[in-house]
């Protein structure tokens, strides 16, 4: 298995303040409400990133609040249950005092990756963070694993096919867990990542498909690729 980690790939901003107030505007009882409701939905999203392996969390970015060494801190995450990562989330907000700025936590891991040989765990394909000031939720993905032709031009079809279910899955219920909005919004078509996006797909651009030889493919395989091909009168 080759999967190559890129710069940003794809993203989506998950977007959890319906009325669009700024936390720094409300009482200290109100922010601190929103806060909590924000961060059990924050939960609930890594839960569904964990339970399909699409993100078992491994190192937490937070802000240190002892600032003894340094103004951010990391946090190595070695137990698997899930648990560990809520605690130190909770750790977090219990630290903040009420007033002022929440500082955005950022987490990385592995993921769990499907091919035609063999499933593996790999670092890097995605990233959350948490951004508490306007409350919302970024997912970063960095590999190309999610389409059938990879940025060197090689052929992957079947990885494709068992692993972009699984995220468009998991972005899909992490969109019904409590988020007003999500951008791009489902079946909005997005070009300014490296790879474009149709709401929860990573796509390819048309070009790709004449980098590689499809001679050898049948009309069913054919068919699958096709499906990923992001079609749009924007010029990309």
């Amino acid at each position: 298995m080759t999967v190559t980690i890129f710069d940003e790939i794809a993203q989506w901003v998950f977007d959890f303040n319906h009325d669009g107030v700024e936390t720094s505007s409300l009482s200290a009882e109100d922010k601190k409400s929103r806060v909590l409701h924000f961060l059990s939905t924050a939960k609930k999203s890594l839960e569904i990133l964990n339970q399909d392996k699409l993100l078992v969390v491994r190192t937490i970015h937070c802000y240190n609040y002892d600032k003894e060494d340094a103004l951010y801190k990391v946090i190595s995450i070695n137990d698997t249950n899930f648990t560990a990562v809520e605690s130190i989330l909770d750790t977090h907000l219990d630290k903040w005092t009420g007033n002022g700025f929440i500082p955005p936590i950022i987490l990385q891991g592995s993921t769990l990756i499907f091919s035609d040989n063999e499933n593996k765990f790999l670092d890097g394909i995605i990233k959350v963070m948490i951004d508490f000031s306007v409350q919302d939720l970024h997912i970063t993905t960095y590999s190309d694993c999610w389409i059938p032709i990879d940025r060197n031009d090689q052929l992957q079809l079947e990885m494709a096919e068992l692993n972009a279910p699984r995220l468009q899955q998991a972005l899909s219920e992490i969109y019904q867990a409590g988020f007003h909005s999500v951008f791009p919004a489902p079946d909005e078509p997005y070009c300014d990542h490296l790879l474009p996006q149709k709401g929860f797909s990573v796509m390819m651009r048309p070009v790709m498909l004449n980098e590689v030889d499809l001679s050898n493919l049948d009309s069913s395989q054919r068919a699958a690729i096709d499906k990923y091909v992001f079609h749009t009168n924007t010029s990309l």
